[in-house]
């Protein structure tokens, strides 16, 4: 219960109490899900979430359901039909991430997550917009690769690269990648099954780099 009191120089005071309920918090309510997709309501959200491994998470649409902060996913997830507006919290580099938890990762592979009608945009100190690497084997050569879907995805604002995937072994395509200072998308090492087409690429020192 909060209580509000006011007078005025007069001596004529008025004193109200409301009682305000706090509901659970977006990660609260993804945890306790016992189902495997969970759809989020309108509204924007300011917290840094985490998807555990196996979950669809699914928006209620780009322009209603935002995220004001970052999203970190398990193996096996799917992310769609949301936006995420990237805010640091002092310690976060992007704003979609895969986690780096050996236990987790040390089966699989390959990356195999899921981005579909996403936009991404920085809004804070963000490094990346999305980015996915396997830095659970404390190597600079990334052995597990990307292996998911980005598709109708837009990444814009951000202060190094919109996309960054050490290990390219998946699809990229429809994307609208616009205004990642040091790049749009950047693919340090790819397989020959890799696929990158109909993507819409500008304004950034470099559009598309694989290395």
């Amino acid at each position: 219960t909060v209580s509000l009191e006011a007078a005025d120089p007069r001596g004529y005071s008025a004193r109200t109490d409301k009682l305000i309920t706090i509901g659970a918090t977006l990660q609260q309510r993804i945890d306790s899900s016992t189902s495997s997709t969970f759809t989020i309501p309108d509204g924007t959200y300011y917290e840094h979430i985490v998807i555990p491994a196996g979950m669809r998470i699914s928006g209620s649409g780009e322009s209603t359901t935002i995220i004001e902060g970052s999203v970190t996913l398990g193996p096996d997830t799917v992310l769609e039909n949301l936006t995420v507006h990237g805010v640091s919290d002092g310690s976060t580099y992007s704003a979609i991430s895969n986690n780096y938890d050996a236990v987790l990762w040390g089966s699989e592979y390959g990356i195999d997550i899921d981005l579909r009608d996403v936009t991404v945009i920085n809004k804070g100190s963000i490094n990346n917009g999305i980015d996915f690497e396997d830095k659970w084997n404390d190597e600079d050569d990334d052995k597990v690769p990307f292996v998911g879907t980005i598709e109708r995805v837009t990444v814009k604002d951000f202060k190094d690269f919109g996309i960054v995937i050490r290990y390219f072994d998946g699809i990229i395509t429809d994307c609208l990648l616009q205004d990642n200072v040091d790049g749009n998308l950047l693919l340090q090492k790819t397989s020959e099954s890799a696929l990158v087409q109909n993507n819409e690429v500008s304004g950034s020192w470099y559009g598309i780099e694989i290395s």
